[in-house]
C-alpha cells in the first residue's frame, strides 16, 4: 500500500521527545496556561508533528497517506460513508488488523501480498476460495504471506468479516455494521460509541482497530482515543479528567497559530489526527 522512500528531514525531527525532558508539567505563568513536557509545550510538539507530516508528504516518503486522507477529511463523513463499498472496505480491513503489534514499514512491505492472498479483497472470491486461501497460507508458496507476518487469527477474520458481507449482502452489512452518529459532523468521540461497538463485534478488531477503521473509511473529526493519541494526552495533560478531550480543547486554541498551511484550514480534527499518530509512531515519547 505505502512504498517509504528514502528522503530525508530535519535533524530535529530525528530528536526523540524524551531528550527534551521527562516528566510531564501543567505549567500556567502569569495568568497564560501552557501544557507542556519538560522544555517542550503541546503547540511546539504539534507544529513538529506537522512540519515532519509535511516534509515526509513532499519527499513521497508517505505513499501519498497525508494528500489522501486530507481528501477524505475535506470530503465530509457522509460522503465517505456513501462511497464505501464491500471491496475497498475489505482492503481497509485487512490494512487495519494485518497492523496489529507490526512495524508500519514491514506492514508495507507485505500488504500487497496480503491482497492477492485474499483474492484483491473480494468478499465473494474469498468465501468460495476460502479452503485455497487457508491452503496458501500454510504453505508460503508463491510469494503468498508468511505465518510470522498474517497470524491465523488476522486471516481468519478477514474471512469472518467477507462471510457477514456475503451473508447479508452489501447494503444491509453496512447499515448494520457501518454505524455513523446522529450528527455526522460530531467531534465527541463519544458519539461514535455505536460505530466503535458494531466494528469490535469483528474477530480481532480491538480497542485501537475499531478507532483505525473509523478513522480510515470516514475521516471522521475527532482525535481518536487509540494508543498512540493517548501516550501523547497523557504525557501533556496528565493532570485532567479526561486527557484526550484536554488535548482537543488545546489543538483547537494552538491551530491557528501552529498551522501555517492553508490546505489544513479551518481546523480537521481528522488531518490532526493522522498528524499526531504519523509522527509519534516514529518518534517515542519515553522519559529518557
Amino acid at each position: 500500500m505505502v512504498n517509504r522512500g528514502s528522503g530525508t528531514r530535519p535533524p530535529a525531527w530525528r530528536m526523540r521527545v524524551g531528550s527534551l525532558g521527562a516528566r510531564v508539567v501543567w505549567g500556567v505563568m502569569g495568568g497564560h496556561g501552557g501544557f507542556q513536557m519538560g522544555s517542550m509545550v503541546f503547540s511546539d510538539y504539534l507544529r513538529v508533528a506537522l512540519e515532519c507530516a509535511v516534509a515526509d508528504s513532499e519527499a513521497g516518503d508517505d505513499g501519498g497517506e497525508l494528500k489522501e486522507f486530507r481528501q477524505l477529511c475535506r470530503r465530509g463523513v457522509r460522503q465517505n460513508w456513501m462511497r464505501v463499498k464491500a471491496i475497498p472496505f475489505v482492503k481497509s480491513y485487512l490494512w487495519c488488523v494485518g497492523s496489529t503489534r507490526k512495524p508500519y514499514e514491514r506492514h508495507c512491505r507485505y500488504i500487497k501480498r496480503q491482497e492477492r492472498l485474499f483474492r484483491q479483497c473480494d468478499p465473494k472470491n474469498i468465501v468460495n476460495a476460502r479452503t485455497d486461501i487457508r491452503k496458501d497460507w500454510r504453505s508460503r508458496k508463491d510469494g503468498q504471506c508468511h505465518k510470522e507476518d498474517l497470524k491465523r487469527e488476522m486471516l481468519e477474520s478477514v474471512i469472518e468479516a467477507a462471510r457477514r458481507i456475503c451473508a447479508k449482502g452489501w447494503d444491509e452489512f453496512k447499515q448494520e455494521y457501518l454505524l455513523l452518529p446522529d450528527d455526522p459532523r460530531s467531534e465527541n468521540a463519544d458519539d461514535w460509541q455505536k460505530a466503535y461497538w458494531q466494528l469490535r463485534s469483528f474477530p480481532e478488531v480491538g480497542d485501537a482497530i475499531s478507532w483505525y477503521l473509523i478513522r480510515n473509511l470516514y475521516g471522521a473529526p475527532f482525535l481518536k482515543p487509540d494508543i498512540h493519541i493517548r501516550e501523547i494526552a497523557k504525557h501533556f495533560f496528565a493532570g485532567t479528567a479526561r486527557p484526550v478531550d484536554a488535548m482537543t480543547v488545546e489543538v483547537r486554541k494552538c491551530w491557528p497559530k501552529v498551522c501555517k498551511y492553508r490546505r489544513f484550514r479551518p481546523l480537521h480534527l481528522g488531518e490532526v489526527d493522522y498528524v499526531l499518530w504519523w509522527y509519534k509512531r516514529k518518534n517515542a515519547l519515553d522519559e529518557g
